[in-house]
């Protein structure tokens, strides 16, 4: 039997080439740590945004057999609003504690779907690979 420590899976940075949810798929049984993104949508999306991609995360992760512990996909950085910060760990304490209810937590998302800024998802979708981010503000 594996211990919860051996179970630990790295931060996995959702841009890119990464499908947290195939991977999830592929690896059932572990423990992922992180995945809300520090790159995108932490940094240019608005709290809904925010809030949408935590609840995909807790829809999605722990139904697969894993479990998550979510936070920024890195880091909070100097980039990311604070209401954007806020809004994941507390969107993490309102939603996140066990057992998920799954039906609620897919009514929010069905509500905040027509405010979505950056992610431009259907119910139950990754965000599609390869789009294009929105442009880096001026330092």
């Amino acid at each position: 039997m594996m211990t919860n420590l051996e179970r630990l899976q790295a931060t996995i940075e959702r841009n890119g080439c990464n499908d947290i949810f195939e991977i999830a798929v592929r690896y059932p049984h572990k423990l992922y740590v992180g995945n809300v993104c520090c790159e995108t949508t932490l940094p240019f999306g608005s709290v809904e945004d925010v809030e949408d991609e935590v609840l995909e995360l807790l829809e999605r992760i722990p139904g697969n057999g894993g479990a998550i512990c979510i936070g920024s996909s890195s880091e909070i950085h100097d980039k990311i609003p604070v209401a954007n910060a806020e809004t994941l760990y507390h969107t993490v304490h309102e939603y996140g504690s066990l057992p998920i209810d799954l039906d609620r937590v897919r009514r929010r998302r069905t509500e905040l779907r027509p405010r979505l800024q950056v992610r431009r998802t259907q119910p139950g979708d990754a965000p599609p690979r390869g789009e294009s981010r929105p442009p880096t503000p001026a330092s």
